[in-house]
């Protein structure tokens, strides 16, 4: 691809300073956005991630779901040990969390037994704290 944010819809913070990074020796690609460090990444190829990137976020449950239902390589709530956390079940690396430590965030202690979607980020027109 010639340029590859051609291909890329903006952020959902409005950002279009986007950078796609495919390490292909190990088999990963990443998509970060510079704005708001909004980060998708994982064993994908850079066209499997694209097409993950620009799809449209589905409307997040209200209800928690069995860890069994979780998605893999994607960030999402889990529950786990009394607490939410926000993680990600990484093929072949386990339940990581999006603290940034090491390569793929610090491990979560515990089994996380249940999930939830990330919820839809506030838009700019909504009221702002003081």
């Amino acid at each position: 691809m010639s340029n590859k944010n051609e291909v890329l819809k903006a952020c959902e913070c409005g950002g279009e300073d986007l950078t796609l990074s495919n390490y292909e020796h190990a088999g990963i690609s990443e998509i970060n956005c510079n704005c708001c460090d909004l980060y998708l990444g994982g064993k994908f190829t850079e066209e499997e991630l694209i097409a993950k990137w620009n799809e449209e976020p589905s409307q997040p449950s209200s209800q928690w779901q069995d860890i069994a239902s979780a998605p893999r390589d994607v960030y999402i709530l889990v529950y786990v040990w009394g607490e939410v956390e926000i993680g990600m079940h990484v093929t072949n690396k386990g339940w990581r969390s999006n603290k940034k430590c090491e390569d793929w965030g610090s491990r979560i202690e515990g089994n996380p037994t249940h999930w939830q979607p990330l919820p839809t980020p506030p838009s700019e027109n909504e009221p702002k704290g003081e």
